[in-house]
């Protein structure tokens, strides 16, 4: 689903339980699609070149999900920092804008 002029990612995508990977590179995404995450073997998200600026503080990843890459995304990394230490089990790729 990269390079697809996505704004958002419709809900229906979160009843692929057995999805291990998932890019969403290269859109328009300003947000962390929360409702995904009763994808319970989601292991990797890519999120690469969108416009997310926040991660919700509050929100704790599914059990499989191991690598986030957030790279080219408009946020602070002080803020990603904080978002790494609350979720210590997760790879978080970032790079400033």
């Amino acid at each position: 689903m990269s390079q697809n002029q996505l704004r958002e990612v419709h809900d229906n995508v979160a009843f692929l339980t057995k999805l291990r990977a998932m890019y969403l590179a290269n859109n328009h995404l300003q947000e962390l699609p929360l409702h995904l995450f009763p994808m319970k073997s989601l292991g990797y998200l890519d999120l690469r070149f969108n416009q997310i600026r926040q991660l919700p503080m509050q929100w704790v990843a599914p059990p499989m999900l191991r690598y986030l890459d957030l790279r080219g995304n408009p946020m602070e990394k002080a803020q990603v920092n904080a978002f790494k230490k609350a979720q210590p089990q997760l790879k978080v790729a970032f790079s400033e804008y």
